[in-house]
């Protein structure tokens, strides 16, 4: 969901919220990292493997212009098993 707020000077912003969580783990003998984002108010997560599809998610997740608003998200871009 994009949400539409007024700035002081009047103009729209649009955002997104999210509630990021990472965690770090050894595998290998190497730190790891997994990243679930929770969409807010909806709650829907979305799980990623490793921070790179956290970025790749986020990028094809907003609007590349202000005509164009994305409603839907990539369900399994990224998303650990």
């Amino acid at each position: 969901m994009i949400l539409n707020m007024k700035e002081a000077n009047g103009e729209t912003v649009r955002y997104k919220s999210y509630l990021l969580r990472v965690r770090y783990y050894e595998q290998d003998g190497e730190v790891a990292q997994q990243a679930m984002l929770q969409a807010v108010p909806s709650g829907q997560q979305h799980y990623f493997s490793d921070m790179q599809a956290l970025v790749q998610f986020l990028q094809c997740g907003f609007p590349q212009s202000w005509g164009e608003i994305s409603t839907g998200f990539p369900q399994k871009l990224g998303q650990a098993e």
